[in-house]
């Protein structure tokens, strides 16, 4: 996967971004694109009921055959049991991505930018609610609102190493601002800047099917309150397996993905120390999709998908299934009406259901 998202404008400020389609390395134009759509989210555990109804608005647009710049910011408001309403625009972001041929690889530089339009400055409670829809076991649109200025460059390399497999390597440096999350905090508070570093491969298996291969390890820096170290999270390793399967319109995908975290650190008598238990846990995905074209470029795309998590600090071992459909209907040559409905089971119960428009022009 890493060797296709060469291919992407991509940013580990905004991973969803290569969700919006190739950077043409050649002559011909890009297309702008453009989505938005509402959608609402409801989950239940044992302790608590919670949704969000979110507004998520993404361009992207062509400079050029080789500059490629996106746009990406949400609207938000969530409700719950037990817990304060919290509501408003997330932070912006803005990515400029610059893909060239390099010898027979390719080469795409990316500047991603966090730009603090959200909400800060939460009070005690907002500030519960933003930390309770962070995880990822709710799997929220929108996981939080705003934070500190940021900035991410990074480059992706890929390069064929026969008729059949290309490999890639790709590095970033995400650069966080300081913000106040809390209204009564006193001081500025500084996530710790991260480093990644990723390699994978890609390969033909037949004319019909791919395999791709991706390991990715992020390192953090301390977050700091008042320039002293209060916490560092633990390492993480991500590896992740896709094959893909493509006949005709039709495309079969299924894609496993493990997620390890090394313990995290924090401030304890004016030292950092390792916790016994993590605070985020280790985590496993298996995902299955099939998109089958029926008439016209009308389209439905089948998902499966379990999710399960390991104990941590605050929550015990999480195990969820996720089923739904995701139709899409094309209403003009540029313009797609675009459902999606998902239910989920096990640990974690609720739905998902949401409908928005894709615009190519």
């Amino acid at each position: 996967m890493l060797v296709a998202a060469v291919l992407l404008a991509s940013s580990p400020l905004l991973p969803a971004l290569a969700q919006q389609g190739a950077i043409n390395l050649g002559a011909q134009r890009q297309a702008v694109r453009a989505s938005a759509r509402a959608l609402y989210q409801s989950y239940d555990d044992d302790t608590l009921s919670v949704s969000q109804l979110s507004i998520p608005l993404s361009v992207t647009a062509p400079l050029g055959n080789d500059l490629t710049l996106s746009f990406f910011v949400s609207q938000m408001s969530t409700t719950g049991d037990k817990m304060e309403d919290l509501s408003g625009l997330s932070d912006a972001q803005l990515i400029l991505s610059y893909a060239r041929r390099a010898g027979a690889g390719s080469v795409i530089i990316s500047l991603g930018a966090n730009l603090p339009t959200g909400k800060k400055d939460l009070t005690k409670e907002e500030f519960e609610t933003a930390v309770l829809i962070s995880q990822r076991a709710f799997d929220f649109q929108v996981p939080s609102l705003g934070q500190g200025f940021g900035l991410s460059p990074s480059v992706t390399w890929a390069v064929p190493v026969g008729a059949n497999t290309a490999v890639g390597l790709g590095a970033s440096y995400q650069v966080r601002g300081t913000y106040r999350p809390l209204d009564t905090l006193t001081g500025d508070y500084t996530p710790g800047n991260e480093i990644l570093l990723t390699g994978g491969l890609d390969t033909r298996l037949n004319t019909e099917s791919t395999l791709s291969l991706d390991v990715t390890h992020t390192i953090y820096a301390s977050d700091q309150l008042r320039e002293v170290d209060i916490f560092e999270a633990g390492s993480k390793t991500n590896v992740s397996a896709m094959y893909r399967y493509v006949r005709g319109f039709n495309e079969l995908r299924l894609v496993g993905v493990y997620r390890k975290r090394a313990k995290s650190s924090e401030r304890v008598d004016s030292v950092l120390v390792t916790q016994t238990i993590q605070t985020i846990p280790d985590q496993a995905i298996v995902r299955a999709s099939y998109r089958m074209r029926l008439q016209s470029a009308v389209a439905l795309t089948f998902l499966a998908e379990g999710r399960f998590f390991n104990k941590s600090k605050r929550y015990p071992k999480r195990s969820m299934i996720d089923v739904g459909v995701v139709p899409s209907y094309p209403i003009s040559p540029q313009t797609s009406l675009v459902g999606r409905f998902v239910y989920t089971l096990g640990t974690i119960t609720g739905l998902e259901a949401g409908v928005g428009l894709e615009i190519i022009l």
